[in-house]
């Protein structure tokens, strides 16, 4: 069809000034997971590719700009860690984390939440010397909180049980992160593993192990393809599994009741 026409056509121009040295070619995919872009760059016999990701064309060709400067196809892009101002997360895990990241990362953390540890969290940040790194949003309304969401490639949770037992055992900022196709790294806590799958749709990391977060960062801050593949199977997960009308059939099958007479007046949203 025109499309495949007009694509070899783009790639032969491409592989010309390639083998002249003027280009290094790297393929941006959109459509199609990891597995099946992979192969289909072997085909096209290109070594590099990326998966686009999310956004409008302009902020994936700036995506794509950002990976291949340099021709440095292993350099991390700029990342933002989100987190939020709960009882149970320990910001202290984070951001010792951060102050020992390595510094061919560049990252920058954009935290939201307010409080009255907001104070106390900002001091710590700059006694450890990583305050001109970070971004303090304070609180926000549910449209901003998104709109960080879309800037954001990682989202961060570390989550501890608290003092007094209290923990959030599925908090919404994991769904809603997913619902923006973000991959997460969260702690091993409460129910945080029923909803993520190691490996596969983020990284869990033991609570209070500020070295196994920075681990974890490192993992996905370098390997671009590795983010956008989670970040789309943990939407993926999101919608098959724990979409409304799915959890609403969990219920009826433990009541017993006629699912048809309930899911006929369900929408999906």
């Amino acid at each position: 069809n025109l499309q495949r026409i007009m694509t070899e056509h783009t790639i032969s121009v491409a592989k010309f000034l390639e083998k002249k040295g003027l280009i290094d070619i790297s393929l941006a995919i959109s459509g199609i997971g990891f597995k099946k872009a992979k192969r289909w760059s072997n085909e096209l016999g290109i070594k590099n590719f990326n998966l686009q990701g999310r956004g409008c064309l302009g902020e994936k060709m700036r995506r794509q700009i950002l990976i291949n400067k340099k021709s440095n196809f292993k350099k991390a892009t700029n990342i933002i860690l989100i987190g939020t101002d709960l009882p149970d997360l320990c910001h202290m895990d984070l951001l010792n984390a951060l102050s020992k990241l390595p510094s061919n990362l560049n990252w920058i953390w954009t935290h939201v939440g307010g409080g009255q540890e907001l104070k106390k969290l900002k001091k710590i940040a700059h006694d450890l010397a990583i305050e001109k790194k970070i971004i303090w949003r304070g609180a926000c309304d549910q449209s901003e909180v998104f709109d960080e969401y879309q800037n954001a490639e990682i989202f961060i949770l570390p989550s501890v049980i608290a003092k007094d037992g209290d923990r959030d055992g599925l908090p919404n900022v994991l769904m809603e992160a997913a619902s923006q196709e973000l991959c997460c790294i969260a702690s091993d806590v409460a129910a945080l593993s029923e909803f993520i799958i190691h490996g596969k749709t983020g990284l869990l990391v033991p609570p209070n192990n500020p070295d196994a977060l920075v681990q974890a960062i490192i993992k996905l801050s370098f390997d671009y393809n590795l983010r956008i593949e989670m970040g789309s199977d943990n939407y993926k997960r999101l919608k098959k599994d724990f979409c409304h009308i799915t959890e609403v059939n969990k219920i009826i099958d433990n009541l017993g009741n006629s699912k048809e007479d309930v899911t006929n007046n369900l929408v999906e949203p």
